[in-house]
């Protein structure tokens, strides 16, 4: 199995743990239905440049997150992001459970997975608002 689809599951497998006791449910999806309950998130897509070394086959992962929700205001999408803290570090969320995590991967290993960035925004609809998370994966290939 390549390593990108054994990082997207292992991102998919760590986000369903860390976000299952939040309330509401939160949802979390690769492929989103067009009638999907808020409030979930979606991976949207992961984006890889290889960096070979003379000894190691590695590659950069660029992941792409989005948090959906229809809370009013942003509190639930900060909450989910991670965000909700004073600091902005969070330990719970999507960044409690992917930044400086170690994700086990059963092809190549994961060297280094850090949130780079989040932002939160209104929908156009103005009924939903919108979080987007991304993340730099370092993995090598074995």
């Amino acid at each position: 199995m390549s390593v990108t689809l054994e990082l997207q599951k292992a991102i998919l497998d760590a986000l369903g743990v860390a976000l299952a006791g939040m309330s509401p449910a939160v949802t979390v999806t690769q492929d989103a239905a067009r009638e999907q309950s808020f409030p979930y998130v979606a991976l949207d897509r992961i984006i890889g440049r290889a960096s070979d070394t003379l000894a190691r086959a590695y590659t950069t992962h660029a992941v792409y997150l989005s948090v959906w929700s229809r809370y009013e205001g942003t509190k639930e999408v900060l909450a989910i992001i991670g965000r909700a803290s004073d600091d902005g570090v969070g330990g719970s969320g999507i960044k409690g459970a992917l930044h400086n995590a170690r994700l086990a991967l059963a092809a190549g290993k994961c060297i280094s997975c850090r949130v780079i960035s989040d932002e939160v925004s209104r929908d156009a609809d103005d009924l939903t608002y919108l979080g987007s998370v991304t993340l730099r994966v370092i993995t090598q290939d074995t």
